[in-house]
């Protein structure tokens, strides 16, 4: 199995609910990668929203089911993935980017570096799956009328990221409508990680 994923960046994306953040922690059972997903580092950030400014402007925007800032989040990903990279890793994107200017922004600092991103899967399943997931989930932040802005939000916001990948002829599609261990394998297969 080639494993080394060393200073990689796989970008996972796909509806809320569709499955990035489960199998991109599976993935991380059998490969050394980090899962670096931007909705646990926001809510982890707004979690402390009590000691500053920045976290309580997070608050606000994941309590109203919207997306966090594009500058607040293209600022607060980057430095953890230079993190991951500087500990000679690399990283699994879940929910990052979701905005076209997030993807561009990425594109272009991952260049200045002389990085690139190694793969770009969209995690396809319908409009009612995931709406479906994101209730059973039973997060304190999904409750159905926040659940439901969070994925009309993310529709009109996502369309563009991956119209932007697949122009460039980098975007995958995996259906995330079968059992996990067959995404899984595709997912993987797609990395370059063969098992």
């Amino acid at each position: 199995m080639n494993t080394d994923t060393t200073g990689q960046i796989h970008v996972l994306l796909g509806l809320p609910g569709s499955g990035k953040g489960t199998q991109a922690t599976r993935i991380c059972e059998d490969v050394d990668i980090i899962h670096l997903s931007s909705g646990d580092i926001f809510r982890r950030f707004a979690a402390n929203s009590h000691s500053n400014h920045l976290y309580r402007r997070i608050r606000e925007h994941i309590d109203c089911g919207e997306l966090v800032p594009n500058d607040l989040a293209c600022n607060i990903v980057m430095r953890e993935i230079e993190s991951i990279h500087r500990e000679g890793k690399g990283v699994i994107l879940d929910g990052f980017p979701r905005t076209l200017s997030q993807a561009e922004f990425l594109d272009e600092r991952l260049s200045e570096n002389d990085g690139h991103i190694s793969s770009i899967i969209n995690l396809a399943v319908s409009e009612e799956t995931s709406l479906e997931r994101i209730l059973d989930r039973g997060r304190h932040d999904d409750l159905p009328e926040i659940a439901k802005k969070r994925l009309e939000v993310h529709l009109r916001l996502s369309d563009p990221v991956l119209d932007y990948y697949r122009c460039k002829g980098r975007l995958v599609e995996v259906d995330g409508d079968r059992a996990q261990d067959e995404v899984k394998t595709d997912l993987l297969r797609v990395m370059g990680v063969e098992i």
